[in-house]
């Protein structure tokens, strides 16, 4: 075996820099923690930046529009869906009982929970984003505390109703207005976990619900089939109705006029139809639409209504798989986005970058328009 030897001048010198060496190492060794650090807060704030990178949806982008990601799951229909409020995570509510939570940015689940014994109907978030409810028709409306890493955990109740519950919402960070398959309409409050207010709107059911921060909209059922209007405490009620049709979705603009909201409506045919909604409670209602939009296909059935954050730009979702968007200054006409199942509910992102669609085959499409 041949042995090299370190000539002394190597050997010399090696002692002299072992000193150093070893400060060296131990200044790594005192480094290392801080570079995981910093790593993981460039991980941490790498989703929000990238995202913040992707345009907001408008007539100015819309074109460019297309599919991005895609949340998977579900057993069954996704049916109902809203992103957190700093868009970072989607939370979605399905026919197999579950509720599930994705991070945006990696399109991984990150929580599955089922705390239903049948299907959840309907999801909101608090204006504030630290609150969750949900609907089932296990007859109870859930509410959830929403942390900032996006997971959630079950709070509260609202139980022992005779039938099942369809829709829920919030007024605000406090009130709640839920729909109940014997045709009532409840507000509550979710801090006291008391119900304020109950109202019937004489039908057997109720199709759909819509609101803002004074307005409630409700559209009945057999036989009554109306549309209902309330102020934000459940009370001053009005009707009108909307030529007997079915409707199954109600969605208002976020455009608002000094003394108007524009509500949507739509259901078992192609025409869309767009009602002045007088601010003043005391003020009666129109008797026919401001305006009506016919789609471009006849044999659908709308599902469900989103709008862009600035309102010009209408996403009307449908039963056999398509966006419809609209231009609402009416100069532009849009592309249709197509999927092959049918949608049960849409969202856009509170940023405005994302637009959302949750399908009858469990799946939730991610949709946007690529950044720089």
């Amino acid at each position: 075996m041949n042995i090299k030897r370190a000539s002394p001048l190597l050997t010399v010198h090696q002692s002299k820099i072992a000193p150093l060496v070893g400060f060296k190492s131990r200044l790594a060794r005192g480094l290392k923690p801080l570079v995981m650090l910093f790593f993981i807060w460039m991980l941490t704030i790498m989703p929000i930046t990238a995202q913040t990178e992707r345009p907001v949806l408008s007539l100015d982008t819309i074109a460019d529009v297309s599919q991005i990601g895609e949340f998977t799951g579900f057993t069954q229909s996704a049916n109902s869906l809203v992103f957190t409020s700093d868009s970072r995570f989607l939370i979605a509510g399905g026919e197999d009982t579950s509720l599930r939570v994705w991070d945006v940015a990696t399109q991984g689940q990150i929580q599955e929970l089922f705390p239903h014994n049948s299907y959840i109907k309907s999801v909101a978030i608090s204006p504030n984003g630290r609150r969750l409810a949900t609907a089932s028709w296990d007859r109870q409306v859930i509410i959830y505390d929403v942390a900032d890493d996006g997971f959630i955990s079950p709070l509260s109740s609202f139980t022992g109703y005779a039938a099942v519950i369809h829709q829920v919402a919030f007024i605000t960070d406090e009130q709640i207005v839920f729909t109940v398959g014997d045709g009532s309409v409840r507000l509550a409050n979710i801090t006291t976990q008391t119900e304020e207010r109950v109202v019937s709107v004489e039908s057997l059911y109720i199709t759909a619900l819509a609101v803002t921060s004074d307005t409630i909209a409700v559209s009945a059922g057999f036989p009554n089939m109306a549309v209902w209007i309330f102020d934000n405490q459940l009370e001053n009620p009005r009707r009108f109705d909307e030529n007997k049709r079915i409707i199954d979705v109600i969605a208002f603009s976020p455009i608002t006029d000094e003394t108007y909201h524009r509500l949507f409506l739509g259901g078992g045919d192609e025409t869309i139809s767009i009602w002045a909604i007088p601010l003043a409670s005391d003020s009666s209602l129109p008797d026919s639409p401001m305006n009506t939009i016919r789609a471009r296909d006849a044999s659908i059935w709308h599902t469900d209504f989103a709008f862009s954050l600035a309102g010009d730009v209408l996403f009307a979702s449908t039963d056999d798989g398509l966006v419809f968007m609209y231009d609402m200054d009416g100069e532009q006409l849009l592309p249709i986005l197509e999927t092959n199942s049918g949608i049960a509910d849409s969202a856009i992102s509170p940023d405005g970058r994302l637009f959302a669609t949750g399908h009858e085959d469990g799946t939730i499409k991610l949709w946007g328009v690529e950044g720089s």
